[in-house]
Order: C-alpha cells, then structure tokens, then sequence
C-alpha cells in the first residue's frame, strides 16, 4: 500500500533544526533521524537542511514562523515545502510503589525514573503557507528502576542515559513518520 503522504521527487523540502527542550544535543539527532526516516520511506526524496529556527527567520527578516514567514522561506531557499518539529524530553521524579502484606508490615518496594517525550512535527506547502501534514508521537522509557522485598530479594536497573534518550527520540521519529511509508497488507485471493 502507497504512503498515506507521498511527496513529490521532483520538489524540495527544507527542514528546520527540531527545537529540543529537556536534552543537549539532541536537536542535530532528531532532525537527522526525521530526515532519515522519511528518505527510508521514499528514497530520492530531496531534504535540504535550513539550520534552526532563529538563523531561518533571520535569513528572511521575520521574527515567527508563520504562513508569511513560511512563503518567503520558500522564496529564499527555493523550497516547495518545509518540516518543522519539536521535541520535549523530561526525566520524571522517581516513582515509588510500597505493597504492604495485608497492611501489617512492608512486602515490597518498587522505584522508577523515566524519561518522558513529545514529538510533533509538521509539512507546511510554501506557496501558501498553509500545513499539508501533521505527526506527533509521545512515548517514555525506563532509565532507571529497583526493586525490594523483605525477604533480602531485591533488584536494580539503570541504563545509559544517552542511549536512552536516543532510543526515545528514535521510536518517537519512527510513530510519528509512519505515514511516509509504504505499507503492506495481505489479501486472499479467491481461485
């Protein structure tokens, strides 16, 4: 089955640097991996990377990014379309259950911290400055995690954090670009 969004070959796409709030360095690696994800999906797609939002306005003398900003993007860096994306990341408070046996005395304790996301992104058509797509995905993962019992059984997990916070990023691109992508369905055919 065809990608529900098939873009065109034959026209160019700019995409501005994601805005990333909650992590360092990951602004460079979400854009990446959108731009990845949607080339994976349609190969030979032309992406041409414009930088971040602030040097974008700049470069056309706008202070936002709105339809009459987006037209002149379009004008200045010769683009039929541009992706814009944000990505918020926060690592959570750690969580602790307690479980009482019959509310007498502790049986286990359990504790967690994870890494929250947000991911949205957006096509927008720079001859009218008007959205022709929109994805978003929110997801989290585990970054940390112990466990207790009275017993003396216990356990304790703590991951790298920065491949966690790229796997995030990863599987969040990965939703939120699904419909870039062919898919494929299976059918019986009658004899």
């Amino acid at each position: 089955v065809p990608p529900r969004m098939a873009l065109d070959r034959n026209q160019t796409i700019g995409i501005v640097r994601f805005d990333v709030e909650g992590a360092r360095d990951e602004d460079q690696n979400a854009t990446s991996r959108f731009m990845e994800a949607i080339q994976q999906g349609q190969p030979g797609v032309p992406i041409v990377e414009l930088g971040t939002s602030s040097e974008v306005l700049t470069g056309v003398g706008k202070s936002q990014l709105n339809g009459e900003a987006l037209q002149e993007i379009g004008k200045k860096y010769n683009v039929d379309a541009v992706i814009l994306g944000t990505v918020k990341l926060k690592e959570s408070q750690p969580k602790v259950d307690v479980n009482l046996n019959q509310g007498l005395r502790l049986d286990t304790v359990r504790a967690q911290v994870r890494l929250d996301g947000h991911l949205d992104a957006k096509l927008v058509n720079t001859s009218r400055g008007a959205s022709v797509w929109t994805g978003s995905s929110t997801r989290w993962i585990n970054l940390a995690q112990a466990s207790g019992s009275t017993v003396g059984v216990g356990s304790l997990n703590v991951s790298d954090k920065n491949r966690q916070y790229e796997k995030l990023v990863y599987d969040m691109v990965n939703e939120a670009t699904g419909d870039f992508r062919p898919t494929w369905k299976k059918e019986r055919v009658a004899k």
